[in-house]
């Protein structure tokens, strides 16, 4: 005889790590189509996206949240990123994008991430990467 644990995250989840107290909204395998109309609670600093159907990342859909840290969108189906789509939120030091079907990336997509430590591309079909990209 099995014994399953069921564990259910009630958006947001707050965690204190190492002192440091992180709120985590999870929209994480809802299969959610589109990021434009979801209200992001003040003081967030992940936001889980991944295992959904999206296709696009619209502009500057976080650049009310100032406090955001990591951004998830893996494993979707995104082929394109606007340009300034993470513009405004400049403590960004993650984002994960890998899993997805982008092909291109402009130079204008990352633009104000002053404090990325990581992008996660891997598993895309990235056939163009424009000069200045990653600066």
């Amino acid at each position: 005889m099995y014994t399953y644990i069921v564990v259910i995250f009630l958006l947001p989840c707050v965690y204190v790590t190492k002192g440091v107290t992180t709120q985590q909204f999870n929209h994480a395998n809802q299969g959610i189509t589109n990021v434009v109309g979801y209200s992001i609670p003040s003081g967030t600093t992940h936001y889980w996206f991944h295992q959904n159907d999206i296709t696009y990342v619209p502009a500057s859909p976080f650049h009310s949240v100032p406090t955001l840290l990591a951004i998830t969108f893996w494993d979707n189906d995104i082929t394109d990123v606007a340009d300034n789509a993470f513009y405004g939120v400049p403590s960004v030091t993650d984002i994960h994008l890998h899993t997805n079907k982008l092909t291109v990336i402009r130079k204008q997509m990352f633009r104000g991430l002053y404090n990325l430590e990581g992008l996660y591309l891997a598993s895309n079909q990235i056939q163009t990467i424009e000069t200045g990209s990653f600066r």
